[in-house]
């Protein structure tokens, strides 16, 4: 597995569990999941994507208090961004077409 696929795979948790969580959950059920990239690495594709404009850092403390204030500091809590969840659906409906189905 490549580096963009372990992004997407990390960016792809993001959407599908539709949370706002720090890195460390987020490391270690891509881990339990059998991801097998480090946390330095998913701190690096998490700042990637964000650079991207698939993921937003929110404020821990703010989100404690019911309110989503984008931030870039520490504690922060990982959210997918609505583009982030439009692509990874882009990614998985290619991998759709991609099924041959001919001989069902």
């Amino acid at each position: 597995m490549g580096k963009q696929e372990r992004k997407q795979r990390a960016l792809a948790f993001l959407v599908d569990s539709r949370l706002a969580l720090p890195r460390a959950p987020i490391f270690r059920n891509l881990s339990y999941q059998g991801a097998d990239f480090s946390d330095s690495s998913l701190k690096n594709y998490l700042a990637e994507l964000r650079d991207e404009g698939y993921v937003e850092r929110i404020d821990a403390e703010k989100f404690a208090e019911g309110e989503v204030v984008v931030s870039d500091s520490d504690p922060g809590y990982w959210v997918a961004t609505s583009e982030g969840r439009e692509y990874i659906e882009r990614i998985r409906e290619d991998q759709r077409k991609d099924i041959d189905i001919s001989h069902l």
